[in-house]
Order: structure tokens, then C-alpha cells, then sequence
């Protein structure tokens, strides 16, 4: 005798997963870069020790912080959990501002660093989006 299968419409979102992966590598190599770059202005430009030390410790504090919220986007993702994917979207506050603060407030502001806060900016607001669309998503059909 045979069960009747019931099938459960997917939501978990692959366009989500996929740009939390992009997110995930582009955080390790933009914390990198901009290490680099910190240590050039260090040495090269006439900067006040205060503010380069919290330059830093922001940086620092970036990518534990990124990946805290990627980690909670995945499983709420994977898990099909709006509550994983509303903290994925609180976290993404301290992130942008950091972000926003590299781009325009940092003591120096090079080129490259509004290329890659600029490309940081943008993965970070498209994940965001389809992360709230999916939660959204997830909270219809509990």
C-alpha cells in the first residue's frame, strides 16, 4: 500500500545562496585588499595614529561581523526560517555603514577604495533585497 505523496513548494532561493557565496568571497578579498591598502596609507601618507587605529579595528570587526550575517542568511535560506533571515537583514546595518563609512568618511579615501566599497555597496543591497523578498516569501506560506 502506497502513501499519497504531498509535495511542499520549494522556497529556498538559489539566486540567494548564490549571491550569499559571492558575498561570502568578495568580504575575505575586499577585508584583504583594504588591509593592504591601510598599510600603504600608514606608510605613504602623514596619518593621525587615533583615527588609523579605528580605521583598522573597523576593519577588523568587518568580516567577523559579514560573515555572522551570511552564516544566518544561509541557514535561514537553507532552513527555510524568516526569523535567521531577519537577523541576516539587522546585521546588514552595521555592514553598510561600515561600507559607507569607508567610501566617504575615512581620513583618506583613494580611488580603489570607492571601487571596492562601491562593489561591496552593491552585492551587499542585492542580497539584501532578494534576502527580504524571501523572507517575505517564507512568512506566506507558514
Amino acid at each position: 500500500m502506497h502513501r499519497p505523496v504531498t509535495s511542499y513548494p520549494v522556497l529556498s532561493s538559489v539566486f540567494l545562496a548564490l549571491l550569499m557565496l559571492i558575498d561570502k568571497i568578495w568580504s575575505i578579498v575586499f577585508v584583504a585588499l583594504s588591509l593592504l591598502i591601510f598599510v600603504y596609507k600608514g606608510l605613504a601618507l602623514p596619518y593621525p595614529t587615533g583615527p588609523y587605529a579605528y580605521e583598522i579595528i573597523i576593519l577588523i570587526l568587518y568580516l567577523p561581523v559579514a560573515l555572522v550575517r551570511l552564516f544566518l542568511g544561509d541557514m535561514g535560506n537553507e532552513l527555510t526560517r524568516a526569523k535567521l533571515l531577519v537577523w541576516f537583514l539587522v546585521l546588514t546595518v552595521p555592514v553598510l555603514a561600515a561600507n559607507v563609512y569607508y567610501l566617504i568618511l575615512q581620513i583618506y579615501v583613494f580611488s580603489i577604495d570607492v571601487a571596492l566599497n562601491g562593489l561591496s555597496l552593491i552585492i551587499i543591497m542585492l542580497d539584501t533585497v532578494v534576502g527580504l523578498v524571501t523572507a517575505i516569501n517564507f512568512c506566506r506560506y507558514v
